[in-house]
């Protein structure tokens, strides 16, 4: 009886074991797979052309090309040249 008390024990902490290492292994996946995305991402950005939009204008985009042309949309009401400042 006491032998198969301990093959029970026995058993049972290695069951107890493999739940642990499935479920670590499950969480290193995760890990795995989100810096994964987030590596996929960040070469998807940096191959973009056109970077993030310029403050302050209604709509502006620049590109990221060093010293390129930047452009933008603004408007507003003037109804005479000479009160219109910068």
């Amino acid at each position: 009886m006491v032998l198969v008390g301990r093959q029970l024990s026995s058993l049972l902490a290695l069951c107890s074991w493999g739940a642990t290492a499935a479920a670590a292994a499950a969480a290193g996946d995760t890990a795995g797979e989100s810096i994964l995305h987030s590596e996929i991402g960040r070469q998807n950005n940096q191959s973009l052309l056109w970077g993030p939009y310029r403050p302050n204008l209604y709509f502006g985009v620049r590109p990221r090309i060093p010293k390129s042309l930047m452009t933008g949309l603004m408007w507003g009401k003037v109804d005479s040249y000479t009160e219109f400042q910068h």
